[in-house]
């Protein structure tokens, strides 16, 4: 990972059980691309910005370090892999949230920068920001460490044991995720 103000991280990692199949890899019509291929066309518009992808079975992938712990696993495994990097913060968000904007996530970088603390949209713990300096890592790596051996998986805890802030947002319509085929028939095909 080279210098950066911004690593957007996306989260293709997870085990896609109510979808049958991995996620990231299906390709959807109405978007011209798979669901990662439009995420990593997403977070590729973002100013300042490395662009990793969390997965393991993504050639070139960020892989967990401790698996099966949903989404903070991949964001553990980037964060290990980030060591001490200078960066000004992270921005996280799940492969399957297709409706995501640009505006949407510049909005919420500008939101968690002006409030200086983590920051999500509405009650989607997903996609976050977290904001760090040395300072801060050390403490998110802690409480990330703590919670995977407790077995807690939250990414609302996560977000909560940061002091995390809910950014308003009018769209919830871009915060859809898909999990399922229906979910995908309605809003991908």
């Amino acid at each position: 990972m080279a210098n950066t103000a911004l690593i957007a991280v996306v989260l293709a990692g997870g085990k896609s059980s109510r979808m049958g199949q991995d996620k990231s890899m299906l390709y959807s019509s109405k978007l011209q691309a798979s669901l990662l291929q439009q995420s990593i066309s997403l977070l590729t518009q973002l100013a300042h910005c490395e662009v990793v992808i969390s997965s393991n079975t993504y050639a070139g992938g960020v892989k967990d370090i401790i698996p099966e712990c949903g989404p903070l696993s991949g964001i553990h495994a980037v964060l290990n892999q980030a060591g001490l990097q200078p960066v000004n913060g992270y921005l996280f968000i799940p492969v399957d949230m297709p409706k995501l904007s640009l505006r949407l996530l510049e909005s919420l970088l500008l939101f968690g920068e002006q409030q200086q603390c983590a920051a999500y949209a509405n009650n989607s713990f997903l996609p976050c920001y977290l904001p760090v300096d040395h300072h801060k890592q050390n403490k998110l790596l802690t409480v990330l460490n703590q919670q995977l051996q407790s077995k807690d998986w939250s990414v609302r805890r996560l977000l909560a044991h940061l002091g995390a802030r809910s950014m308003p947002w009018q769209d919830d319509e871009q915060l859809v995720n898909i999990n399922n085929p229906q979910d995908w028939q309605q809003h991908c095909v």
